[in-house]
């Protein structure tokens, strides 16, 4: 009985020691029925450092000019000739061509495209027939675009720029943005989707028709 008390003697004068010097202020207990939230994750703070707002910082959905589609779906078509960017032959699989076609109607589904957004002035396209990506697997100008699974590499990016009132785009891949896209300007018949050197040609620039 005796050890006990001095161990309750020892223990007191020691909780009075450390009161004294302040280091059981910090981590005193809550007082009964006070209600104390567990402590949660820390959040990073927002870029910037402005308000961590959901989806604050969200790419925009479309190009600034272009129509939003309440399907989804747009229809890519070169200035010159009112061609629309499809897949050749409506080809489904990895590495058909892309080509400046007429399609069949506005139905014509290897014609239409969906843009996702990726930040900026970026954005990758999928075909809504086959559900692959626009492609340009070479950086070299003459490249013939294609489409291929999508892998969200750069050469599947692409930057969707106005160069012309009132909603003109030129698109370069984010892996080669010296180049541009253009549809064959030869006078041939079967039209091609292919990369070069800008030279602001009408065949460079494309509009985005909400489908």
């Amino acid at each position: 009985m005796q050890r006990v008390t001095k161990r309750r003697r020892t223990t007191w004068w020691l909780l009075a020691t450390l009161a004294s010097l302040g280091v059981l202020s910090a981590t005193a207990a809550p007082a009964a029925g006070t209600a104390q939230a567990p402590a949660g994750p820390s959040r990073p703070a927002a870029p910037g450092g402005g308000p961590d707002v959901p989806g604050a910082d969200a790419p925009a959905a479309v190009p600034a000019g272009v129509a939003a589609s309440t399907s989804g779906f747009y229809r890519i078509r070169v200035r010159d000739t009112n061609r629309r960017m499809e897949t050749e032959w409506a080809g489904i699989e990895d590495g058909f061509r892309i080509m400046a076609g007429t399609g069949t109607g506005p139905g014509y589904l290897p014609s239409h495209w969906t843009l996702v957004p990726l930040g900026g002035d970026r954005y990758s396209f999928v075909n809504r027939n086959s559900g692959r990506c626009l492609d340009v697997p070479f950086t070299n100008a003459g490249v013939d675009v294609v489409q291929w699974s999508c892998h969200g590499g750069t050469n599947q990016q692409f930057h969707v720029k106005p160069v012309a009132f009132p909603n003109f785009y030129q698109i370069s891949a984010s892996n080669a943005p010296e180049k541009v896209l253009e549809a064959d300007p030869t006078t041939n018949p079967d039209k091609t989707i292919q990369q070069w050197w800008p030279n602001g040609g009408l065949y460079q620039q494309f509009w985005f028709e909400p489908v």
